[in-house]
């Protein structure tokens, strides 16, 4: 059987218990929590999962995780890619010896002078050579799905990537949905919630605040996914 890598940030992993909104959110469906869009999304494919979204991370942080797994990618295998906010990077902790996740608003140090460093690499992220380097990124895995024959396919949660391409080069059926947004600062997520796919917050009536999706905001991002995968596949087994 194929099957389906996705890779990206808290937007592509599973829910997990540990993290508080999300263990309210467990407690409120009475102890279960629904399939994230890439299990939805495998269960239509009939394909194997393997999902590699991790919450917090950053797009070099992804890019790496994409190199851990390519020796186990295969001919006819789909692959998901979704690209983080711009502003993410990574910091190592040298006590723990393990990277630790930052953006503009969560430096990964408290101390000052560190802070400060945080702040200029806040600042240095605003560069457009950010976003070239996830087009060259790209590039590389483009070329690899050529040799190798899997499917590929990106999206993403910034506004700055992928979508103000020119529509005659987002019509690439290598970027889903990409054909649904035509306004500035918008992403998938817009479409999702047109369509009446709702956050957490939204489903728990304001109970649990979480921008997350919750079970129909999974389940309407799975099919518009499913609907685009479909219409440019080239072999679904």
């Amino acid at each position: 059987m194929a099957t389906l890598f996705t890779f990206g940030c808290s937007y592509t992993a599973d829910y997990i218990l540990g993290h508080k909104s999300y263990e309210d959110y467990y407690k409120f469906r009475g102890d279960n929590f629904p399939d994230v869009w890439p299990k939805v999304l495998a269960k239509k494919l009939k394909f194997d999962l393997k999902n590699n979204g991790w919450g917090g991370v950053g797009n070099d942080f992804i890019f790496n995780q994409i190199c851990k797994n390519i020796r186990e990618f295969k001919k006819n295998d789909i692959v998901i890619i979704e690209w983080s906010y711009i502003n993410r990077y990574k910091w190592v902790d040298f006590n723990s010896n393990l990277w630790m996740m930052a953006d503009a608003s969560v430096p990964a140090v408290s101390e000052e002078n560190n802070k400060i460093v945080h702040d200029e690499i806040s600042y240095n992220r605003t560069h457009p050579l950010y976003i070239k380097e996830i087009y060259d990124y790209m590039n590389m895995i483009d070329y690899l799905s050529e040799l190798i024959g899997f499917e590929l396919y990106y999206w993403s949660g910034d506004s700055q990537i992928i979508y103000p391409k020119p529509i005659s080069e987002r019509m690439d059926k290598k970027f889903l949905m990409s054909e649904l947004i035509s306004e500035d600062n918008q992403t998938p997520f817009n479409e999702v919630f047109r369509l009446g796919g709702k956050r957490i917050f939204e489903e728990t009536n304001n109970l649990i605040d979480d921008n997350h999706f919750g079970e129909s905001g999974h389940k309407i991002m799975a099919e518009l996914f499913y609907k685009h995968i479909m219409k440019y596949k080239r072999n679904i087994i």
